[in-house]
């Protein structure tokens, strides 16, 4: 197993949140995450806690995670996994407090880059398989819900999409996604997405919830 600390410090002008508009945002995130192998297990777990200041607000956020899965012994090596996931939003807009978790290091909470994880809980199984040795393919699942009523939907950069008194619903959306990822060389890796966004309450509640296909296609490189 392999434990990391972690410990940043980030000072942010111009940070804004649904709960408040912009202003400075200092805080203090203390990460510790454990991962490894036992056997056909695969696991990460993570805990994220930060503390600090936003304007004159005094800042408690939080954020979790656990991954895990199953690698069986057959053809094509399936792995069949749960992916957890949730950060905090904030409680009340009127207790001195900002609860909103900053995230600091971006990464899409499903296969659709679009919602980031701010005031999200998302439950997500997984299957994948590797049909070829340089080629990976996996179908995935995934239920999205507003953590706190009070806060509103994010996007991957921090921006508000949604703002949380628009809608009283948890309910953000559920989708199915498959991809298929090819590695070319040691240094380039192709993939391709689809992924279906079926909306959920709190997107019909707040504007525009038409279901959506979104189809894309990453070129990774390495140096």
């Amino acid at each position: 197993p392999k434990l990391e600390l972690l410990y940043v410090n980030s000072d942010k002008r111009g940070a804004v949140y649904d709960s408040v508009s912009g202003g400075r945002d200092r805080r203090g995130s203390y990460s510790a995450r454990l991962a490894g192998r036992y056997a056909a297990w695969d696991y990460d777990l993570e805990g994220v806690y930060q503390g600090g200041t936003y304007r004159d607000l005094d800042v408690s956020a939080w954020y979790v995670s656990a991954m895990g899965g199953y690698t069986f012994k057959a053809p094509w090596s399936p792995r069949l996994g749960l992916r957890l996931e949730a950060a905090s939003g904030d409680k009340s807009r009127n207790d001195g407090k900002l609860n909103s978790y900053a995230q600091m290091f971006p990464q899409p909470i499903s296969l659709r880059t679009d919602f980031g994880i701010t005031n999200m809980v998302a439950i997500q199984p997984q299957l994948t398989f590797k049909p070829a040795p340089k080629l990976t393919a996996g179908l995935q699942v995934a239920g999205l819900w507003r953590q706190s009523d009070e806060d509103g939907l994010y996007g991957l950069g921090g921006q508000v999409l949604r703002g949380g008194l628009e809608g009283t619903a948890h309910y953000v959306g559920w989708r199915q996604a498959a991809f298929a990822s090819y590695a070319v060389s040691p240094f380039v890796t192709v993939t391709g997405i689809v992924n279906h966004t079926t909306s959920g309450t709190f997107l019909k509640q707040t504007g525009m919830a038409d279901d959506q296909t979104y189809a894309g296609l990453i070129v990774g490189l390495r140096f």
